[in-house]
């Protein structure tokens, strides 16, 4: 991942599905867990 999508990502800019559809974003391990942990961390929005 690029530092502009990194960036998007991480300030919610960007949906991370469509950023693994689009093949921007890759998953490596258990993708369910990774899917979940977006609720335990509060992500403030730019």
């Amino acid at each position: 991942m690029g530092d502009a999508e990194f960036l998007k990502l991480v300030s919610g800019n960007s949906n991370p599905v469509t950023m693994f559809m689009t093949r921007k974003l890759k998953i490596a391990g258990d993708v369910a867990l990774a899917a979940g942990l977006t609720r335990y961390f509060d992500i403030p929005k730019a």
